[in-house]
């Protein structure tokens, strides 16, 4: 019997680091940064560059290319849409989905290709009446006590 591949997938070390330093401060300086960074998926590529978060080496899992995903189909996968991902991912093995690093990664790969079209998606909490844009810009506008609260929850959204 053979091993199943090993997929790429963010360094778990290093992805981990990165989370615990944003959350570290809440409503602080790194935070602000890192949602001004989630505006545009060139900033938010370039932020988790710059923190040195890197792919492990490994498999490539197939991602939704030719398949455009709104920032809703996002939040929640139509119908159509989580069957094509049960079909892509399905031999993936649990040890390997359950961890956070690789669907992070997966993730990016994503907004690599364009089949996610803006980072700013990450921020959306699942309401229909905000886009994620509108969350990141009501939370770095806020100046006043709910501030620290505000850009703290949207950083742990993302």
């Amino acid at each position: 019997m053979t091993e199943p591949a090993e997929y790429a997938e963010l360094d778990e070390g290093a992805y981990s680091a990165l989370q615990r330093r944003l959350l570290r401060d809440k409503g602080g300086p790194f935070q602000r940064e890192f949602l001004e960074a989630a505006r545009g998926s060139d900033g938010f590529l370039a932020f988790i560059g710059r923190n040195e978060v890197k792919a492990t080496a490994g498999n490539e899992v197939a991602l939704f290319d030719g398949v455009r995903l709104t920032e809703q189909s996002f939040k929640d996968l139509t119908d159509d849409q989580e069957r094509a991902a049960y079909e892509r991912w399905r031999d993936i093995p649990p040890r390997v989905a359950c961890r956070t690093s690789f669907w992070a990664h997966v993730t990016l790969e994503h907004l690599r290709s364009g089949s996610i079209d803006a980072a700013y998606w990450f921020a959306a909490n699942g309401g229909k009446n905000e886009s994620g844009e509108e969350r990141i810009d009501r939370a770095l506008a806020e100046t006043g006590n709910g501030a620290t609260k505000l850009v703290d929850d949207c950083v742990r959204t993302v």
